[in-house]
């Protein structure tokens, strides 16, 4: 009776380590990818890449990139370049159309796995409407606008050079609305004349205007 109760707890353990140890193969054998990311700081015009790594999985493989849930085919500005257990996606000349979530997908026969990583381009500022020097009489209104583009979405700021103080001066009296400032003065006097310039700033870079000059005449 003892014997019996032996031989069918020794069995009882042997199925049991059995499965544990098939379930741990059969694990390793799932394709499982490394979290990745593309760096930090992609500007637009520059090329850049990600790279995807299978770190289990039994081959043979396949490795499929997305952006946004669609396929993404190597044409144009896309290349990719895969092998047993890795694939890089470069991307060559990217623009604010770039960014997105771009997604690695590994597949075997046993399972498919996959991650996810958003590219997030960004665009130095660039002049949309530059100012020109302006003529006018004392008195008059004044509306000056000066804007630019990029992302993030820069802010502009008018400046005034003032006289023998070193640098520039935030003008007072600007609006400034999202990516642009308009330079609003009512009834002008000689104190406002000068030179002007318009500075747009978005952190990525900051750009300037090569200044204009409001010329003002007569007396208030």
């Amino acid at each position: 009776m003892n014997l019996l109760f032996i031989t069918g707890f020794d069995l009882l353990l042997a199925i049991v380590s059995t499965s544990l140890q098939f379930g741990f193969a059969y694990r390793n054998d799932l394709p499982r990818v490394q979290k990745f990311s593309f760096p930090d700081l992609v500007i637009t015009g520059q090329r850049t890449s990600a790279h995807c790594t299978a770190v289990s999985g039994t081959p043979p493989m396949n490795f499929k990139w997305l952006k946004d849930g669609q396929i993404i085919k190597p044409v144009q500005k896309y290349s990719i370049r895969s092998g047993a257990d890795y694939s890089i996606l470069f991307i060559e000349h990217v623009d604010l159309t770039t960014s997105g979530n771009y997604t690695c997908e590994l597949t075997s026969s046993v399972g498919v796995d996959k991650y996810t990583t958003v590219l997030e381009v960004k665009e130095p500022p660039k002049w949309i409407k530059e100012p020109k020097d302006l003529y006018i009489s004392a008195g008059e209104n004044i509306s000056i606008e000066c804007s630019a583009a990029g992302y993030p979405v820069p802010n502009v700021t008018w400046m005034k050079l003032s006289g023998y103080k070193d640098g520039p001066e935030e003008v007072k009296g600007q609006q400034q609305i999202r990516g642009k400032s308009i330079l609003l003065k009512k009834h002008t006097g000689i104190e406002d004349a000068g030179f002007y310039i318009c500075v747009a700033d978005n952190g990525i870079s900051k750009i300037q205007t090569n200044g204009i000059i409001l010329s003002i005449s007569g007396k208030m």
